[in-house]
């Protein structure tokens, strides 16, 4: 079958021939013809979507097998198919090493090594020749100076080869030889084993710990991968189906960077916040718990068999894994304690730990650790019903774990341990990455003994509360009415008035069916804090005193106490209740009837009726509490569907991006170009790896000994520069930072030693002069500095894309009492960083008030900014229908609107409106509002009907008109000529991408909500009308579309369009600027010409003290739903002159106040007295706040909307912004991220001196290789422009390195190596 791009290449020559051979007069039409035959030919082969058949999705052009995923560029050159790797599912393994990987049989026969023939592996080599590719350790392959041969199955012949091997010329070492001259090279491809270093990895790739180097050990016998739970939280797995890949090395050079940079013991540390991300789990934290709680007693043969069978293991080097160990060496001989009690002899837990610490720093000085444990105080505080006979109440000071020089005094080792500052992450600061990777194989083999030991399992009574206490709870969960009664009553604002349950569901009704949305979402607001407040105390009173079996005795408490597995959330819904069920912030949804299911009465108050579940998992759900928990989970599981798409597009634009930023030498972070983007990376120089202790004062000071064993390997050095390790390490960075100076003269001067003076023996624990803290902090600042070649921009990236994962879809905080809307979440992130968004969503601002302003204060200057909707005024909606009117000798239908407005007595006394202003905005902004919803309207009934008759146009509107008409009027040629550019752009978003871009036009049309459309403000004349009496600009928004349109035009490669696009703009810009300049003066002569024009539905309008009266007649249009397209648009005009143009609502932010008889922290306390007091707003307008300059402390003005803070106060102000937004993002989620990778990402986007984004724009407009932007998207489009404009790529960035199978020049690629040929000359002779 002929392959489909000959067919269309011989198309074109078909279609060449026939023109050359037509003989016909060159203007006749067969000539013509044919000349559009060959042009559509060779549109055809380049791009087959071009054609008028069938979609080029599935076509064979040239575009096709370059662009997109499945393309040429990111499938064949930017990723490839590699050898040498295998793939399986992943099985847990204990008595692994942490750092150390198993490897089955089937796929070691597989993997091989090419191993050089020297007098030193002779033996072995001969040995896996001998044994062939069936038997393992074998070899497959022989080399023999560069023919290379596959071994022969007999096993007689392999014996032949092995015992020539050691016979080659050159295996030998020849002294004095010149080393060019010629020898015999054999080269075994030998299977893989145990010692050997592999990269394994698991996909998606998110951050550098996916991939790490392992130890190689074969295991005999076992089909799967097997891998130490240890390195469960790096790679993100889990062992119920999860496969990984293994990849083999094969030459020394890998080998090396895989052992000393990749090694998984020196991936302790994560890079996105500088805190630990590997530690044991699960039963080995209840293992910990166990042994080191203060009953716990060993005999003399429990003792040894725990260190022994713990320690001895540790002593094999890689080399040893698997073979008997016989003979402990003198160095690792394990130095045992002496018995905590005489008599009887028994060894306490603790001591396990402090013999296990002694063997591990020997030769090293001791260390000593304080760490507040996970485990809570009433865990460890008993109450006296819990305390059997003859037991005493457990010691508080178990709450703190404390190693002093290696013993553990007090304490126990829980999750904490083995987070950040723990016992871990200590030895791995003092003593390296390697001792720490010891510390927890041995910590991971000592509790599986004792748990083999000991035993654990969790039963029925551990889940089992007291009668007292099930009493209780049943008690609390029955005033859960009242407590809903009392929700609703407050919502309608008749806390203080006795209604019946059918009186208080009609009053829900209306209320709900007159205000919409926001009534609904008040209404679940309330419900949830009251309910909410409910599940608290019940939970608070059942635990942890309320269970049958107190903590340690149950085991499903010792697994949530300590971090092992779960939490009080699991506790509780087992235990006590589920509590209310939240679906995106909101209670269960009601239909349309007003139930929530059909079994439930309408607008039923009840909390049950919510998606309140009293019932527990212990003794099961009831039908609907079962629906309402599952509505819950599958929306969780839909969203994590979806966003999983996103997030991975969002990590692809950051990446390719940043992947070319790297530190210099001179500790700057450069481009590839060697265009400066900081001066100094992270403004300090340190790197997140090492940075986790560096303001850790007393930890230092604890361990000042093993912090300046450090310098003995640098002893000779330091004397050559005085002393001062900053002078050894970098010529650029010459002393400390200010920030870091300042905080240890300030711990310096809180644990000043003050017993000289009193002439006391000094028992100060931080008894450290100046002088020697920061010779201590400079030890270890040198030894936080960040490596030159380090790819800081692929490291930002994954550090921001990775957490990314674990944020919710479409996020919404309600700020204050105004319902305000501030996007969060992944959509704030896109906003933020890929699409340097110039129209966010939802914009605000805040500013602070002057120090000594009272709430009272800020609450008034709020009211008069926040303005008033004409929902606000509006008492009620009359809607009168007259089905056959006679309008002009036509049939028609007449609707009569009556307004009853509020009395001016129910206004907010701070907004100073009458009723006069109210009845004028009415007559104009709300009657031409009206008359455009309902045309909106009707054209949707029209769509969904399928009528969709086009309209005839005013005649007396302007041609130029004619697009922004068709907004609002959808005509068939409409929705078939809309395209959009950025197909191309979002190719990675995934199905559901192209989905929504296919129904993206008539999704527009659908929008029902008035004030979330764009499509108001959209037509020239409408703008004017709808906003006149508020002064706005009319140019604005027509100046933003077009300069996003400006921006759609950049992604295609007409040079030409885009120049008449931005000329397009500038005209109109300047047109409507000249309009603005006469508005003022043609002001009421435009509003008298415009409704003029516009009104064609309203017949009449009326207003007289407090009623307001329109009629709108209808001919041959289908029936409407007047009253809610009346409602909506109410709710979207403000009262003219009651507010500014820009800002919607105006919402004041202060702390709480201190409940009486409430106890804080010093640490809370200061937090109350420095949160922010102030305003915020919806909407942008800074000369607003400046006008009240007197009031608010301007100075300390801030926004969401990064252009308009880089417009107004400079790209400083941008750059802050930035850093400010990204971890507003983050922190609601509890995500950390270092604040070095915030400054680098906010300098990367506004090095240029504007915001640039991180998409295919930001790549076309910025970067300066053209393999890199070919192989981020829009490939044919971008080689094009690269040939046409003779661009040039020097091969420097990491996507042309790694397209043309070079090293990248980061990282170890970013140095050469000198070599004095002199020197080695002199040395042969």
């Amino acid at each position: 079958m002929e392959h489909p791009q000959n067919v269309m290449l011989s198309k074109v020559q078909e279609a060449n021939l026939a023109l050359q051979h037509d003989s016909a007069h060159p203007n006749h039409m067969d000539v013509l013809t044919r000349w559009r035959d060959l042009q559509t030919s060779v549109n055809l082969f380049y791009d087959s979507s071009k054609g008028l058949g069938k979609s080029g999705k599935d076509g064979h052009g040239v575009r096709q097998l370059v662009d997109k995923k499945t393309g040429i560029v990111r499938q064949k050159i930017m990723g490839k198919r590699v050898n040498h790797s295998c793939r399986t599912v992943i099985s847990p393994d204990p008595f692994l090493a942490v750092n150390e990987i198993g490897i089955p049989p089937a796929a070691a026969l597989k993997l091989t090594y090419p191993e050089k023939v020297t007098p030193w592996n002779a033996k072995k080599l001969q040995g896996a020749i001998s044994n062939g590719s069936e038997i393992h350790p074998g070899a497959t392959h022989l080399k023999v100076n560069n023919q290379k041969y596959k071994l022969q199955d007999e096993r007689t012949k392999r014996r032949g080869i092995a015992k020539m091997l050691a016979a080659s010329r050159g295996s030998i070492s020849q002294p004095g030889k010149d080393p060019k001259c010629e020898f015999e090279s054999k080269v075994v491809y030998r299977h893989i084993q145990d010692g050997d270093i592999v990269l394994v990895n698991r996909q998606p790739t998110l951050h550098k710990p996916s991939m790490m180097a392992h130890v190689v050990r074969v295991l005999p016998g076992e089909k799967t991968i097997r891998m130490h739970y240890a390195n469960c939280s790096t790679y993100n797995a889990d062992f119920d189906g999860d496969e990984m890949n293994v990849h083999f090395p094969q030459d020394e050079i890998s080998r090396a960077e895989a052992i000393n940079i990749v090694d998984a013991n020196k991936q302790y540390i994560g890079p996105r916040s500088g805190e630990a991300v590997r530690g044991l789990i699960q039963d080995h934290i209840v293992g910990a718990v166990l042994l080191t709680k203060v009953d716990t007693f060993l005999s003399r043969e429990e003792y040894s068999q725990l260190v022994y069978g713990s320690c001895v293991s540790s002593s094999r080097g890689p080399c040893q894994s698997g073979k008997r160990v016989s003979i402990v060496k003198d160095d690792d001989t394990l130095e045992l304690l002496p018995p905590a009690f005489v008599k009887p002899e028994r060894w306490t837990g603790k001591q396990v730990i402090t013999t296990i610490l002694n063997h591990l720093t020997k030769g090293h000085p001791p260390f000593t650790v304080e760490m507040k444990g996970k485990i809570s105080v009433q865990y460890l505080t008993a109450k006296v019903r819990h305390v059997a006979e003859g037991e005493k109440l457990r010691d508080p000071e178990e709450l703190v774990l404390y190693i002093r020089h290696n013993e553990l005094l007090k304490g126990m080792i829980d999750k904490n341990q083995f987070g950040n500052h723990g016992i871990v992450h200590t030895v791995h600061e003092l003593y390296g990455a390697d001792t720490a990777g010891r510390l927890l194989s041995i910590f991971s083999r000592l509790f599986t003994l004792f748990l083999q030991f000991h035993g654990f399992t969790c039963g029925i009574d551990d889940l089992l509360l007291s009668q007292e206490s099930n009493n209780e709870r049943t008690d609390f969960l029955s005033r859960s009415e009242e407590h809903s009664e009392e929700a609703h009553k407050k919502f309608l604002c008749k806390k203080d008035v006795d209604t019946d349950r059918v009186e208080l569901q009609m009053n829900v009704e209306k209320v709900v069916r007159r205000i919409g949305e926001s009534a609904n979402v008040a209404l679940d607001k309330a419900m949830l804090s009251e309910l909410n407040g409910l599940t608290t105390k019940v939970n608070k009173n059942m635990f942890p005193y309320g269970l049958q079996k107190p903590f340690p005795k149950n085991c499903l408490t010792l697994m949530t106490a300590t971090g092992a597995k779960g939490g009080d959330v699991n506790m509780t819904q087992i235990s006590s209740l589920l509590g209310s069920q939240d679906l995106e912030g909101a209670r269960v949804p009601r239909m349309i009837s007003g139930k929530s299911l059909p079994c439930f009465p309408p607008w039923d108050s009840s909390s049950r009726a919510g998606g309140y579940v009293s019932d527990r998992f212990l003794t099961g759900l009831r039908p609907q509490e079962y629906y309402f928990h599952c509505m819950a989970g599958r929306n969780g599981l839909i969203d994590t569907a979806v966003k999983t798409s996103r997030s991975g597009y969002l990590q692809r634009c950051l990446i390719k991006s940043l992947e070319s930023l790297f530190v210099s030498y001179d500790h700057s972070v450069r481009n590839v170009d060697g265009s400066i983007i900081q001066f100094c990376y992270g403004e300090d120089g340190v790197d997140v790896h090492k940075s986790s202790f560096l303001k850790k004062f007393k930890e230092l000071a604890d361990n000042r000994k093993a912090v300046s064993d450090r310098l003995a390997g640098y002893k000779g050095e330091l004397e050559m520069y005085n002393g001062d390790p900053l002078s050894f390490k970098s010529k650029y960075i010459t002393k400390l930072p200010q920030g870091l100076t300042e905080s240890a003269t300030g711990f310096h001067k809180e644990n000043k030693c003050c017993c000289r003076k009193l002439k006391k023996k000094c028992r100060c624990r931080y008894n450290i002069n100046e002088e020697e803290l920061m010779k201590l902090l400079k030890v270890k600042y040198v030894a936080s500095l960040v490596d030159p070649g380090e790819a800081v921009g692929v490291i930002l990236a994954q550090s921001l894309g990775e957490p990314s994962t674990q944020m919710t879809l479409n996020t919404f905080h309600l700020a204050g009492r105004g319902d305000m809307n501030v996007t969060l979440g992944m959509p704030r992130i896109q906003e933020i960083l890929m699409k340097a968004s110039a129209n966010i969503g939802t914009p605000y601002m805040k500013c602070p008030v002057h120090k000594g302003k009272k709430r009272k204060d800020a609450a008034c200057l709020a009211e008069k900014l926040r303005g008033v909707t004409l929902a606000d005024v509006v008492e009620g909606i009359e809607v009168c229908t007259v089905p056959f009117h006679n309008s002009n000798g036509h049939i028609s239908s007449l609707y009569k609107l009556h307004l009853k407005l509020f009395s001016p007595d129910c206004y907010p006394p701070e907004s100073e409106l009458t009723v006069d202003e109210c009845q004028a905005s009415l007559r104009t902004v709300f009657v031409d509002a009206m008359e455009y919803a309902i045309e909106k309207h009707l054209n949707l009934l029209h769509k969904v009907s399928g009528i969709q008759e086009t309209r005839v146009k005013d005649t007396e509107s302007l041609p130029s008109e004619g697009p922004e008409e068709s907004e609002g009027r959808p005509t068939n040629g409409d929705e078939s000529d809309t395209s959009d550019g950025d197909d191309e752009n979002e190719d990675d978003l995934g199905a559901d991408a192209e989905k929504r871009k296919r129904q993206e036009n008539d999704e527009m049309e659908y929008e029902d909500d008035i004030e979330n459309e764009d499509g108001m403000n959209s037509d020239p004349d409408e703008e004017t009308k709808h906003e006149l009496d508020n002064e706005d600009d009319p140019a604005e928004s027509g100046v933003e579309s077009e300069e996003n349109d400006e921006g759609h035009l950049s992604d295609s490669s007409n040079k030409t369009a885009k120049l008449e696009g931005r000329l397009a703009a500038t005209k109109l810009k300047k047109e409507r600027n000249e309009t603005v300049e006469n508005l003022q003066e043609q002001k009421q002569a435009q509003i008298t010409q415009k409704r003029s024009k516009k009104l064609k539905l309203t017949v009449h309008v009326e207003s007289a003290d407090l009623n307001f009266e329109v009629h709108y007649i209808l001919h041959k249009e289908p029936h409407i739903l007047l009253s809610q397209i009346a409602q909506k648009t109410l709710r979207s005009l403000f009262v003219s002159g009651s507010h500014n143009k820009n800002i919607g609502l105006c919402n004041v932010i202060w702390p709480e106040k201190k409940k009486k008889g409430e106890t804080e922290t010093k640490q809370k306390e200061k937090e109350r007295k420095e949160a922010f007091r102030g305003l915020q707003t919806a909407g942008l307008d800074f000369e607003v706040f400046w006008d009240l300059q007197d009031f608010l402390n301007v100075r300390k003005l801030t926004s969401n909307d990064i252009h308009a803070m880089l417009r107004t106060y400079g790209v400083e102000a941008a750059r802050a912004t930035i850093i400010n937004e990204v971890k507003a993002v983050f922190e609601p989620f509890g995500i950390k991220v270092d604040p070095r990778h915030l400054s680098l990402a906010a300098d990367y986007m506004t090095s240029g001196g504007s915001y640039r984004p991180m998409n295919s724009l930001g790549m076309a407009r910025f970067c300066t290789s053209p393999f890199g932007k070919m192989s981020f998207e829009q490939a044919t489009r971008f080689i094009m422009e690269a040939a046409y404009h003779g661009e040039v790529d020097n091969l420097t960035g990491p996507s042309a390195t790694v397209s043309l199978g070079k090293p990248a020049k980061t990282g170890t690629g970013a140095f050469g190596l000198m070599q004095n040929i002199t020197l080695e000359e002199r040395a042969v002779m």
